[in-house]
Order: C-alpha cells, then structure tokens, then sequence
C-alpha cells in the first residue's frame, strides 16, 4: 500500500508537531517535489542558482507521477502518459531533447520522437457488446440518429479547436494561460459556467453510448463525470492539444513502464543534491529580512526552521493555506480533489481473453465506472512472460470528502479484490494469474474543474506572489492537473524568484 502519506500529511492539520530547534538558511526553498517543484528546481539549476532547497513529505520526489517496481519490471502509480506536444511549446520539446525523448526535427521542421517512447500499437481497444474492438469511442449498434449525435460533436469540437482571436490566441490552449479572453469568443468561455452534462443535455446529446464517453473522458484527465466539470473543461479534453510531430500521427502520446514517472526522474537528475524527504512544511512567517519556513523532519521527529530570502509552494492550495496561516488571504477553499486509487496486478501469464482485439495499451470495459488498465509491459520489445497491468479508478461519491472518508476505511485487499472482480468480466482466469498486487490511494489525487473555475479571476489570482517573496506553483493553479501544467508552472514561479534576485557576476 503506497500513495501520498496521509498519516505524516494530517499531522499539519492536526496541529501535532513541536517548535522549531534549530535553524537552517536557504536561499530558496521550494516545498513540494512533484512536476512543478522539480519544474521550478531545474530552472534554478539551469540559471545557475545552486543555493536552493526542494523540501517534500514523501521519501521519492515525483508526487503523484511516481512509480513502483518489483523483479518484472517498473510500473506507474499514478499519471502515465504525455501526449505528444504542440511544437510551439518550446520550453517542454527543451526538455524533451534534455531527457532523450525528442530526438530532433524532420524534413518537415517538425519535431521527432524516440519510437520506443511513442506508444505502439495497439493504442487502445473497448469490451463492448461482449468483445475486445479497436479505439475507445463505441459507435458499434448505434442508430442513424445516435451515429448522428457523435459526427454533430465531433464538428463541433472542430470549431472549438479552430477558434481563436485576432492575435492568434486560441480559446482552448494547453497551457491555459495561453487561452484567449478577446470578446470574440466569449460564447466558448461562458461554457465555464455550466456542467458538461447539463450542456450536452442542452444540445441534444442524449444516446447512452455519448454520454458513457465524455463521463469516461472526465474521469480519465478529471476524476470526475462529465456532469461534475464545467462544459469548458469537457471541451479543453478534445480541442485544446495540437501536438505534431515528424514521426507519429496526430493524437500520439508519449509512454514508459513506470508512467510519467520517466518524466519526473529527468527531472529531478537537477535537484538531487538539494532534495530533502520525510519533511512536512506547516507554517510560513514573512519577516522583514526572511521567510520563515518551520519544516517537521519525520525521521528525527524535529522541527527545523528555514530561513529563505524566496520561497516557492508547489503544493495543493489547501496545503498552501495551512502552510500560510495568516497570509491565507488570498487562498480559495473552493477548489475540490478528486480522489484517486491505482491497482498494480503482476500476473504470471497474459489472462485469457473474451475475444476481438489483443491486448492494447489502454483496455477499457465500456459501461464501468472505472478506467480500466494499461499494461506497463507494452513498451517493451520483448514479450515477457506475463505483464504488470495498472487499474485506474477515480472514487466519485457525493462528494470528495466523502469519498475520502469512505476510501481510508477500506483496506489493501478491498482495493485488490475490487480490481480483480472488475477485471474477471474481461478475464475470466485473473484470480489464477495475479502474484503480486501494489495498491496506491491519492486522497487528494487531482484538482476538478468545476463549473467557474477555469476562467475565473480567483484562480488567476491564487498564481499571484505575496511580496514579491512568496511564490506558488502548481497544476491546481490552472483547474487542469496534467503535466503541461505543472511543467509550466513551476518555470513561472522559478522565473519570478531569478527576477528579484541580483544578477550574477
């Protein structure tokens, strides 16, 4: 059982941790070692500034891209992939490059990817009307009008994607602070203010087969059905990404055994001289000459008092406004997390099949209310004996906290016995394969895009710097928690921080 560290983590909410006993001075502190902390840490690196500290509560850096391993291989614990980039986004293809997984640029001027970090095929395959078929998008045995619906939608997705100002700024951008707020396209903004179900509803989206995908396509980057997450947001899913490259078709995403957890190790290769594990900040004070952060080392039960002249808080904002007391005035308690919970299967032969498609590398059951599985193994050029398949399912009770509650009072075997009974209808021999089973439960596992979020001021504003000192970067900052996020808001706050410093002689 593995995850975020919920016991360490709820001691800030308790209140259960002593003074400060000693000091320590930074120059800059960054707490949080997910994909924004070690964003904003390689930039540092990279512009030279060696004197910073990247502070987080678990023992690997990576939040919630880390992953596991055992004798078969490496497997994701939580996000998996990243889909091919717009060739514009110049800072991500850098790092790209940096990391080995682009490779260059075609003939066509367009960037190239290592083909062992493209996904191969199969991509993706659908159980649906008791067989394996190709794609996700279950068009099979649908009336003219049902049919209908789908071609209607995907033109109208057409429009989103072309639409964009005078400026050349789109309406639906990744990252979304690239999004247009010109008055023209006010109409594709004003979908922040309802539910994706209830537009649809609107629209005349009504067969089964429609609303099973875009509830699955929610989950899948939300954690949360379509009729939870605003209209803008289940739209951004589909119009929002124009990656291109010279060497795989449009749409492709980029994967590894261990998830994105490939993304945060390359990363991390620039803070591992400066990351520190087992340390819960919880209380920040501004100072006239420091920022007085007091960080609890789990392992010698202290509490140690830093000393920064920056500080950046790449943590959920509900950790930001524990962490900043008094200063929580700018902080929001409107956002919501989708809980999260990632069943790793070891098996010991590939399970027996109902038929239609082998074997992809996403494998979804229409009509589950989970996300099915990717096989970890399907990267790897040689077939192994049995693979590592990874089960994705977001809790949605009636509310998040709710889902919270119910979750932590379940046990690693509930959570097995869940992913294997979901996977039987599929498999019918899987209790005979599994021989090991890692079990991850993210409490807080991403920020959902309820309607008003996106693009509203509050959460523009939650990216704001207090004093030109304290500086914030995470993927909740943009109501969307995917990579692109993270990556770019950690470049942010790291170039705010390199703005109020001397330059270097």
């Amino acid at each position: 059982m593995c995850g975020a560290d919920a016991t360490l983590g709820h001691r800030m909410r308790d209140g259960d941790l002593p003074a400060f006993s000693a000091t320590v001075r930074k120059k800059v502190v960054i707490v949080g070692a997910g994909i924004a902390g070690l964003s904003a840490a390689r930039a540092l690196a990279l512009a030279g500034e060696q004197d910073f500290v990247v502070l987080d509560l678990e023992l690997e850096a990576g939040g919630n891209s880390r992953s596991g391993k055992n004798e078969r291989g490496r497997f994701p614990l939580g996000a998996h992939y990243l889909p091919i980039p717009d060739p514009s986004d110049q800072q991500l293809v850098e790092f790209l490059k940096e990391a080995g997984v682009c490779t260059g640029v075609g003939d066509d001027g367009l960037p190239t990817y290592n083909e062992e970090h493209v996904c191969g095929h199969p991509h993706e395959r659908l159980f649906h009307l008791g067989v394996w078929r190709a794609g996700l998008v279950p068009k099979v045995g649908l009336s003219i009008d049902e049919l209908e619906q789908f071609e209607r939608f995907d033109s109208y997705l057409q429009k989103c994607a072309d639409a964009k100002d005078e400026q050349g700024r789109y309406a639906f951008a990744v990252p979304v602070e690239g999004m247009s707020f010109a008055e023209e396209l006010k109409e594709f903004r004003d979908l922040d203010t309802l539910s994706f179900g209830a537009w649809m509803e609107s629209q005349g989206y009504t067969c089964d087969a429609i609303r099973w995908y875009m509830d699955y396509c929610c989950l899948d980057d939300y954690g949360a059905p379509a009729g939870t997450v605003s209209a803008y947001a289940g739209l951004h899913y589909f119009a929002a990404r124009r990656g291109r490259a010279g060497n795989a078709e449009a749409g492709a995403v980029l994967t590894w055994p261990e998830g994105n957890a490939f993304l945060a190790n390359a990363l991390a290769k620039h803070a591992v001289d400066h990351f520190e594990s087992g340390r819960l900040a919880h209380t920040l004070t501004l100072t006239e000459t420091a920022v007085e952060l007091d960080v609890f080392d789990a392992a010698k039960s202290i509490t140690m008092r830093y000393l920064a002249e920056q500080v950046i808080l790449c943590v959920p904002q509900f950790v930001a406004a524990r962490i900043l007391g008094d200063l929580n005035a700018q902080r929001t308690k409107d956002l919501h997390y989708a809980p999260w919970v990632v069943v790793n299967l070891t098996l010991d032969a590939y399970p027996e099949e109902r038929g239609g498609e082998p074997m992809a590398w996403d494998n979804v059951r229409y009509g589950s209310g989970t996300l099915g599985y990717v096989n970890s193994a399907h990267q790897q050029l040689d077939r192994v004996p049995g693979p590592i398949i990874t089960h994705y399912r977001a809790l949605t009770a009636s509310t998040p906290e709710e889902a919270r509650r119910i979750a932590y009072e379940r046990t690693k075997e509930d959570w097995v016995n869940d992913a294997i009974e979901e996977l039987r209808v599929v498999h019918p021999d899987i209790d005979e394969r599994v021989i090991q089973a890692n079990v991850a439960l993210w409490g807080h596992g991403m920020v959902v895009p309820v309607p008003g979020l996106i693009t509203s001021d509050t959460r523009r504003a939650l990216a704001l710097p207090i004093a030109d000192r304290i500086h914030f970067a995470h993927s909740d900052l943009s109501g969307i928690s995917i990579f692109e996020e993270a990556f770019h808001h950690g470049l942010r706050a790291a170039k705010e921080v390199l703005q109020q410093m001397p330059p270097k002689t």
